[in-house]
């Protein structure tokens, strides 16, 4: 029997009708809009009503062009859905809620063309290109798209928008180029090319608790106001004489100081000469509590170049009070490196094991430059893993979204699944076998034929593609090779972190004595030892690799590190030098909750631990699940590793 769909969605009482569900692997045309049967893709949510709101799960591309102002389309959560445009389609019309929307609009089609991200100002301009407003969302990542009268943000006072990133954010050809408006909470980073921005055509405009870098902020005349915002030094400030970009005439002003508020009297003074040998008079921006930082985007972002903007831990946008800037909470980053000495949150590129391997990140201006986890393409093995050093933490500060990111649906492209067990059901079929309604990876290549609505559809489908059946009468052909579909079994898979913590140090293994295979270690010292021709820095870790080894330590000849986790295969738990500490899903926001039973952590029918990274935590017991059972137990502890599994299947 196929597995239920699964939700984090609390129950509205109105599925169906004016709350419509959308789910990659729902079906169009044996899906109602519930949460039990959700549609498939997200041009059907208004097929038998006119909802105000639509929830959904997974990646979608599809016109969305004539929306309707009143409806909201959310993620089932944050991370959920993606939008993507193909460089194509846009999505506009709607408010936005934890939404990733990337690949909008392209270049050079002019200002007319529908293409792009955006919302009208009222619910009568829906489908009028010159009548939209920015973007109305919270949360919403805008990732490489075009955006309406290029405005990143609202310009109309009821599309005021929460809480967006904008990234490499473009416009197309004609009188249409980038504008700031007004925005709370969000972020600009990454939006570089002078020549795609304007002076705003609007006025009064207020920009509150947002955080810029990487960014171009071009001198408004009409009254710009940043209150609460934060500027890192690579953002560009550039005086326009005309009304855009004009290689010839335009300044870019560098503020000059130590202190932020040395910062921004240099910018104020240096924008107010610009103007007067122009002989303009110039409306200078109003900073209300503002600050300037010596800091570039790479000292504050966690990884700009992978786009993940998250903060870094300890950097200037994170206040001692808890506070910070922009759309992301901090998070911690675990970058994979060759040389580990003295870096103490990585992932430990030693522990890769089976079909998991780590390369050379050749990309990346870095100097050393990290690694990049990756697939081994010449180990038969179908499973590997890798650890990350074991990390202390802040829990007030600690968020998983950076890792989270860096992580998610990294190996889809070679029919790999970041999660402990298979999301495969073991049910194949063959060329001529019909195939019922379902979604399916091939292996091989095929021709898959299929009646949708009386017509019939014809795919053809790569080695490692996906093929989603909806029609009758389902079949396929092979493609010049022997092939296979594998059937999906979970119909909410999601790529998963995985997440263990300690409380404390149980054990302890001095200089000289023996370290035991596949345990991991953390140096607690204030010296660093050496491992195996390695050092590792205080505060670092790692796994011991080989038998019979162990570790020195120059400046302390009696030291001690701690064990911390005790992977030792084959052996029973009662032997294990330290309490088992099982691997749990660590998704989202890093807020931890677990079901435990007498100490002991509890399981949902398909073996996964109940904890806040598992769709049972979301719902009551009234409704089978457990959210009044769970307790805060995980990450307000101290030491805490992650971990990434891999399962490979066959492709060919």
């Amino acid at each position: 029997m196929a597995k239920q769909f699964k939700w984090r969605t609390a129950v509205s009482g109105t599925e169906g009708i004016t709350h419509v569900f959308i789910h990659e692997k729902g079906s169009n045309e044996f899906g109602d809009g519930t949460r039990a049967n959700p549609y498939q893709t997200l041009d059907y949510w208004n097929k038998n009503s006119t909802p105000t709101r639509v929830t959904c799960i997974g990646t979608f591309t599809c016109p969305m062009i004539n929306g309707n102002h009143n409806c909201t389309i959310e993620g089932d959560y944050y991370g959920a859905a993606t939008f993507d445009g193909k460089g194509i389609y846009c999505i506009y019309g709607f408010s936005l809620h934890n939404i990733r929307v990337i690949n909008t609009g392209i270049e050079g089609i002019g200002p007319g063309s529908v293409v792009g991200v955006g919302r009208a100002a009222n619910a009568s301009y829906v489908g009028a290109v010159h009548f939209v407003s920015g973007v109305a969302s919270s949360f919403c990542f805008l990732d490489s798209c075009l955006l309406y009268m290029g405005c990143m943000g609202s310009t109309h006072n009821s599309a005021l928008p929460t809480r967006v990133v904008y990234s490499r954010c473009k416009t197309n050809e004609g009188s249409y180029r980038l504008s700031i408006a007004r925005n709370l909470e969000s972020t600009f980073v990454n939006n570089e090319d002078v020549t795609l921005w304007r002076k705003s055509l609007y006025q009064n405009l207020t920009l509150q608790y947002c955080i810029f870098g990487k960014q171009v902020i071009v001198i408004n005349d009409k009254n710009l106001t940043f209150k609460n915002c934060f500027f890192a030094s690579d953002v560009q400030w550039w005086c326009f004489k005309g009304t855009e970009y004009n290689a010839e005439t335009d300044v870019r002003v560098v503020p000059e100081g130590e202190t932020s508020e040395e910062l921004q009297a240099s910018l104020l003074a240096k924008i107010n000469e610009v103007y007067v040998e122009w002989g303009i008079d110039p409306v200078l921006p109003t900073f209300v509590a503002c600050q300037f930082s010596n800091s570039t985007s790479y000292d504050i972002f966690v990884d700009v170049d992978r786009q993940c903007y998250n903060l870094k831990r300890g950097c200037d946008a994170v206040t001692n009070a808890g506070t910070y800037y922009g759309a992301l909470p901090p998070a911690i980053y675990c970058p994979v490196h060759f040389n580990s000495a003295g870096i103490a949150e990585t992932w430990d590129e030693r522990s890769a094991s089976g079909c998991l391997t780590v390369i050379e990140d050749t990309t990346l201006q870095r100097d050393p430059k990290p690694g990049i986890i990756a697939l081994d393409e010449t180990s038969t093995n179908p499973t590997g893993e890798i650890l990350s050093k074991i990390i202390t933490i802040n829990p007030q500060e600690f968020q998983l979204s950076g890792i989270y990111a860096f992580a998610n649906s990294k190996f889809n492209e070679y029919a790999c699944q970041m999660n402990k067990n298979t999301v495969f059901s073991g049910v194949e079929y063959k060329a001529g076998d019909a195939v019922p309604v379902g979604r399916y990876k091939v292996r091989g290549s095929i021709l898959l034929t299929q009646s949708i609505d009386g017509e019939i559809l014809q795919t053809e489908i790569a080695n490692g593609g996906n093929a989603i059946v909806i029609g009758t009468d389902a079949s396929f052909t092979d493609n010049g090779i022997e092939s296979f579909l594998m059937e999906y079994g979970d119909p909410n898979h999601m790529e998963v972190l995985y997440c263990r913590c300690r409380s404390t140090i149980y054990a302890r293994v001095g200089v000289g004595n023996i370290l035991l295979q596949n345990v991991s270690y953390y140096n607690d010292n204030a010296f660093p030892v050496v491992y195996h021709g390695r050092t590792i820095a205080p505060r670092e870790s790692f796994v011991c690799e080989y038998f019979g080894e162990s570790f020195t330590c120059e400046s302390d000849s009696n030291a001690t590190i701690a064990i911390m986790f005790d992977d030792r295969k084959d052996i029973d738990d009662a032997e294990r030098l330290v309490p088992t500490s099982e691997f749990i899903p660590a998704q989202l926001w890093g807020e931890y909750f677990v079901d435990k039973s007498g100490g002991v952590m509890q399981h949902d029918p398909d073996g996964v631990p109940i904890s806040s990274g598992n769709y049972l935590a979301w719902q009551t017991t009234a409704n089978g699940g457990y959210a009044d059972r769970m307790h805060k137990s995980i990450l307000n502890q101290k030491y805490v590793q992650l971990a990434i599994f891999v399962t490979k299947h066959p492709t060919v």
